[in-house]
């Protein structure tokens, strides 16, 4: 196993009326954190090969009420692994703090891959995303701000 285990996150957002906007600052904390506390991929290995890293992809579409998580795609080209993590655009956007409601719907979607994939942590996930909370409430309110 490779560490830290390489995760990307990223966004994808096909419907110009279901966006949102995340710091990237906020996404790099997450991938920090996740990839310090994976202790085991064997299964993930197994399947796809220890070359292959796991792509998280934040998307929307028009009338999503929950989190939908898609996948996985496999790209041999890239040697990557894709999930896509559906969430509803207006509560994020509605959000007060601009990144609490996004991440209560990322950790669920990190949940149900890492459940799928057979990933293991070094401590339970709602702990790693607590952590999170903590360190993205850390940041300057600049960080958080859309660019735009």
């Amino acid at each position: 196993m490779r560490n830290p285990y390489p995760i990307a996150i990223s966004g994808l957002f096909p419907d110009p009326a279901a966006v949102f906007y995340v710091s990237h600052h906020v996404s790099r904390i997450i991938r920090e954190q996740l990839e310090r506390q994976i202790i085991n991929t064997e299964v993930f290995d197994k399947k796809y090969g220890d070359n292959y890293w796991l792509s998280l992809r934040d998307s929307s579409v028009s009338g999503l009420l929950d989190l939908n998580v898609t996948g996985p795609e496999v790209s041999k080209r890239n040697k990557a692994v894709s999930y896509s993590l559906r969430m509803p655009s207006q509560p994020i956007n509605k959000d007060p703090t601009g990144y609490e409601k996004y991440l209560e719907y990322h950790e669920k979607g990190v949940k149900e891959v890492f459940d799928a994939l057979k990933i293991q942590m070094s401590e339970p996930i709602d702990s790693i995303y607590n952590a999170i909370r903590k360190e993205v409430r850390k940041l300057p309110p600049d960080k958080l701000k859309n660019p735009e």
